[in-house]
């Protein structure tokens, strides 16, 4: 197995991190189907790779090549937990890696089967999630950017200002990671509990179920936060009609810390010495 996976890892290089599975398996000794050839089975992100150069890759050496894709770290890690799926090679991403190494999931490298690595910069090698090397090896490396159909924007899109921009409101996707997607949950209830709670601090309010969150609170005496948190969780639940539960967490997620800001922020009160 070591050797079919340094094969098709020779040559890489960059920074997202390809890494040896530790299933333990040696697919090197022959294939699934009995038929004596050798076989690497090889876990990636969608469109990583050319199926061309896997094409190339299985007639220069004769190692037929199963290759599938994951959607996101997740879903790869699911695979292999509940072993549907058994790699020669995967392609995770930092965080992921490091959960991999902990839970034992992962297969020291041999070196002696890749050469090219020493061509690979030094900035890319003993990271934070892999410090000695023993089981990753840099692939590539990049940062995220913005896709768009020209045929539908008006102008060139050059700034993240255009996530942002209302003309684009409802034709803006984010590409499924489940961490991104909890950083973004986590600063819009940063952002709307510091906001709003800086409008009630003035005894005003920004309308809609906050308007409806403040008379609650009157009434029925209770903490701000509180009744917040109650006519949001109120439309979240209404919500599951037509959105997906998976969607619906990240927003409790947004509306539990904005509640619990919103009141931070009205109360908030900076102590002056006393006299003596």
């Amino acid at each position: 197995m070591t050797m079919a996976a340094s094969l098709f890892l020779t040559g890489c290089g960059g920074s997202d991190y390809t890494t040896m599975s530790g299933n333990g398996s040696d697919n090197n000794s022959g294939d699934s189907n009995g038929s004596g050839k050798r076989v690497v089975n090889v876990c990636s992100w969608g469109e990583y790779i050319d199926e061309d150069l896997i094409y190339k890759f299985e007639d220069e050496t004769g190692i037929k090549v199963n290759y599938q894709t994951a959607e996101s770290n997740e879903a790869l890690y699911s695979l292999l937990k509940t072993g549907a799926g058994d790699y020669d090679v995967i392609v995770p991403s930092d965080y992921m890696i490091a959960r991999l190494i902990d839970e034992g999931m992962l297969a020291e490298l041999n070196y002696d089967n890749i050469p090219n690595y020493e061509k690979i910069g030094e900035q890319y090698k003993s990271l934070s999630f892999d410090p000695e090397n023993k089981y990753t090896v840099p692939y590539t490396w990049g940062t995220l950017g913005i896709i768009y159909n020209s045929t539908m924007v008006d102008g060139d899109i050059d700034s993240w200002d255009a996530m942002f921009d209302e003309k684009y409101a409802g034709n803006v996707l984010m590409i499924r990671n489940s961490r991104d997607a909890l950083a973004a949950a986590l600063l819009g209830g940063l952002f709307v509990g510091i906001g709003v709670g800086l409008i009630v601090r003035q005894g005003g309010s920004s309308g809609g179920d906050d308007a409806l969150a403040l008379v609650i609170s009157k009434v029925a005496k209770c903490r701000l936060s509180f009744a917040y948190l109650f006519t949001d969780l109120t439309v979240l639940a209404l919500s599951l009609s037509y959105i997906p539960l998976n969607r619906i967490l990240f927003s409790v997620v947004t509306v539990t810390l904005s509640s619990f800001l919103i009141d931070q922020v009205q109360n908030f009160s900076l102590r002056r010495p006393e006299k003596a």
